[in-house]
């Protein structure tokens, strides 16, 4: 019994170490699969972010190359997403890169390279980050907002040989951050100028300057001589002053006149000196004289001129003038093949009476071998006249009489004339509402004022034509007239004028041809289109303070109905802040909240409005919580209905209506997908238009903004059977309210433009991405349009096809 019991003994204790044994071995195994899983989550994380850098730099230096192919002064922004953990982003040489944080506690460079040099102002934020692109005037490309300013740009300095001076550059910092590791370099003629450097840092709006010190060889020849000072900084772009040197060299008068052919120079107080003197005034020498300020012109005898200079070309303006027109005799005066000396003067004789001076058309005499001369000689009797013109050069010649003959009629017997004729569509299609510009002039037919104009479209009647500035009252005018829509075909528009003495002047025309068009209109139907249309909006400002302050007030000048949403786009400066607003009519708080995010966050409260009569003003209060906080704020906004939905289709339908009968029009909707809800059909059949209006009418809000798959449907269709291309032109017209969250729409638009499509764009309400949707029309050559409110797009889409927007 008692080895039995001690058998059982000895069989549960080994039990019980097995099962010991086999805890700790699932311990260990499920501390395996923990790290493998701790491992693969990492891992997935660090390639998203990856995946986001590597998308980023890629953006940017497409945007780079863009910007550098189309040249100096060409800008544009770019949006891009900067993934957690970016500890940097910057762009030097020709190289994007940026720096990613790993799980693993080391860093990772993601990087691309472009065609430009590049400069950076790049701060890591995380987030959706809109980047300006710009090409520089020193050749660079800016990556980032240009903070730095020099003042003032363009620097120009006098200086004898042998002399020394300095001046100041003022940089100022313009970045809404403080701008860090800050040089200035100077290149061009180095030797001739040194600057000393500006801070390192400048706060946000702060400034540093720059002395820059000249020092002129003694021996330095005359002349102009440049250098360039270039500031630039670690983190905010760069600013260029350009610094002109005039330096008079220390050659003598006496000289420079031997080496030019001269036996003598001499200084004399002023260019008459010299002809007086029976000298050769040479003014590219006066620098020789400058030592003694009295005496500035350097005069080399005796001279080797001898001819006068010819009068190569006389006329009277205005051609065609009569007794009540002033009258002005213009002349050439050339010394390029008699001697080369400078024009010292020019005199005109009317009708063999005395000898008048003539003036310089550029205000100065003594300064060319070749001067166009002037002198008004008034009103003069009817009949024929003789203006006689002589010209003097600088080496005391005077040139032979050169004669003009010209008729004064007893009035003004000639009507005016056109000048210039277009059409405000360079391509116009049934779409285009065009309007014809003229200029009507009397300058050359008498001088009379132009006292009406009026036109005519193909073999239709006469109607008066406008003047641009209000009122025909001048002898030259610009007028308009809008013709309309215009059926397919070739078309011609007349223009004649009349000028006040009653002279009809001759007819012009302008003519052009119209084509049919085939239209797909791409409407959004995503889900925030069910939301309502902003009205009033702002832009950004912020608060340091622990209380309630004013930052911004928005006036409310139209109400659609009794309730508002008052939307406060938020974010606060760093981890453990708090940014808290509230928006008030008066003294009455019609909305709050508050966010801890980092990044921009719209908050949005429903109110009434109800108790408010237009115009009021709604203010919006921030203020921060947490020690050394920032409060932000870069929207504000009091919307109201109609949704953004009914407003387009509202809009949509009037297009529908103004269309011609020769287009053909459908319609493609999208949200996270599209359809083509009514395929390409005629507008000459009222029931064509309405059910057209009617599939507009059944669109519903839902889902995300796919514009790229808006566009290809639309892109599907155009090159249908149902299209008449070449016959007629292929026109979208997309509405969004925002931004394309699925799919690639610039992509979209490349398709577009290779099928022949041209896309207008038309972003509703305050959310819209501008650059997308300029960049759409600009790929596919149609124009971009932005509609803040419901009347503002009901105007869009009335004016589509024009060049002057609502």
């Amino acid at each position: 019994m008692e080895a039995f019991v001690k058998g059982q003994s000895v069989v549960w204790h080994l039990k019980a170490q097995a099962s010991f044994e086999q805890l700790i071995v699932i311990a260990i195994a499920l501390a395996f699969i923990s790290i493998a899983f701790f491992v693969a989550a990492n891992y997935s994380a660090d390639s998203a972010k990856l995946a986001q850098a590597e998308d980023a730099v890629q953006r940017l230096a497409s945007g780079a190359d863009r910007v550098y192919a189309l040249g100096p002064n060409t800008k544009e922004y770019v949006t891009v997403y900067l993934p957690e953990d970016t500890v940097s982003i910057n762009a030097s040489g020709k190289r994007i890169m940026i720096k990613i944080g790993t799980s693993s506690g080391g860093t990772t460079d993601v990087y691309a390279y472009t065609k430009a040099e590049l400069i950076s102002a790049l701060p890591p934020y995380r987030g959706k980050q809109k980047i300006l692109i710009e090409y520089l005037a020193s050749g660079q490309v800016s990556l980032g907002e240009a903070g730095l300013v020099c003042s003032p740009s363009l620097l120009t300095r006098v200086l004898d040989a042998g002399d020394t001076g300095s001046d100041t550059i003022t940089v100022l910092n313009f970045a809404e951050y403080n701008v860090t590791g800050i040089n200035a370099t100077v290149s061009g003629f180095t030797s001739l100028v040194s600057i000393s450097q500006p801070p390192a840092t400048l706060p946000q709006g702060g400034n540093g300057s720059i002395t820059i010190d000249y020092n002129i060889p003694s021996n330095l020849p005359t002349g102009v001589y440049g250098a360039t000072v270039t500031v630039s900084s670690g983190n905010d772009g760069s600013c260029i002053a350009q610094v002109t040197m005039q330096v008079n060299g220390n050659s003598s008068c006496a000289a420079l006149c031997a080496s030019q052919g001269y036996s003598t120079g001499s200084c004399r107080a002023n260019p008459a000196s010299c002809v007086a003197s029976g000298e050769d005034y040479k003014p590219g020498n006066d620098y020789a004289c400058a030592s003694n300020a009295s005496i500035p012109s350097c005069c080399c005898y005796p001279t080797g001129d001898t001819w006068g200079p010819l009068v190569t070309y006389i006329s009277s303006f205005p051609g065609n003038a009569s007794a009540a027109t002033q009258v002005t005799i213009t002349a050439v005066c050339n010394d390029s093949t008699t001697g080369g000396s400078y024009i010292s003067g020019a005199d005109v004789q009317l009708d063999g009476g005395v000898f008048n001076p003539m003036n310089a058309t550029d205000g100065q005499l003594n300064t060319s071998i070749v001067e166009w001369v002037n002198r008004t000689v008034g009103q003069l009797m009817p009949g024929q006249h003789i203006a006689g013109v002589r010209c003097s050069d600088t080496a005391n010649n005077t040139g032979p009489i050169a004669y003009y003959y010209f008729n004064i009629t007893a009035s003004d017997a000639v009507g005016p004339i056109i000048t210039m004729m277009n059409h405000s569509d360079p391509f116009p299609t049934t779409l285009a509402n065009i309007t014809e510009f003229f200029t009507a002039t009397e300058v050359f037919t008498g001088n009379s004022n132009i006292q009406s104009c009026f036109l005519r479209l193909d073999n239709g009647n006469w109607y008066p034509a406008a003047a641009l500035d209000g009122s025909y009252d001048s002898s030259t005018e610009d007028g308009s007239y809008n013709i309309g829509q215009l059926a397919t075909g070739t078309h011609t528009v007349y223009v004649y004028c009349i000028d006040s003495v009653g002279n009809v002047g001759g007819i012009y025309n302008d003519t052009f041809g119209v084509s049919s068009a085939d239209v797909v209109l791409i409407l959004d139907r995503s889900g925030s289109m069910s939301e309502t249309v902003t009205n009033a909006y702002d832009n950004t400002a912020k608060s340091t303070t622990s209380s309630l302050a004013l930052v911004k007030s928005v006036v409310v000048n139209a109400k659609n109905g009794d309730l508002a949403n008052v939307s406060a786009r938020l974010r606060t400066s760093g981890s453990g802040c708090t940014t808290g607003f509230e928006a008030r009519v008066g003294a009455d708080i019609i909305a709050s909240g508050n966010t801890t995010s980092t990044y921009y966050t719209t908050k949005k409260v429903e109110t009434s409005i109800a108790a408010y009569s237009i115009p009021f003003t709604v203010d919006l209060y921030l203020r921060r919580i947490g020690t050394g906080c920032t409060a932000y704020n870069n929207n504000f906004a009091i919307t109201q209905n109609p949704t953004k939905l009914l407003a387009s289709k509202e809009a949509a339908k009037v297009f529908v209506d103004l269309t011609v009968n020769t287009t053909q029009l459908g319609l493609v909707s999208y949200a996270t997908s599209s359809t083509t809800d009514r395929t390409l059909a005629g507008m000459g059949s009222a029931a064509n238009k309405t059910t057209l209006k009617n599939s507009i009418d059944a669109l519903v809000a839902s889902g995300n903004t796919c514009i790229e798959c808006g566009i290809d449907k639309a892109r599907i269709e155009l090159t249908s059977a149902r299209s008449r291309y070449p016959d007629a032109v292929r026109v979208a017209v997309l509405l969004t309210d925002g931004q394309g969250n699925v799919g690639d729409s610039i992509q979209g638009a490349t398709d577009a433009r290779y099928a022949n499509m041209t896309i207008y764009t038309i972003g509703f309400g305050d959310d819209v991405d501008v650059d997308e949707l300029t960049n759409i029309a600009l790929l596919t050559g149609g124009k971009f349009y932005y509609a803040p409110d419901a009347e503002t797009l009901l105007c869009i889409y009335q004016h589509i096809g024009q060049i002057t927007p609502c």
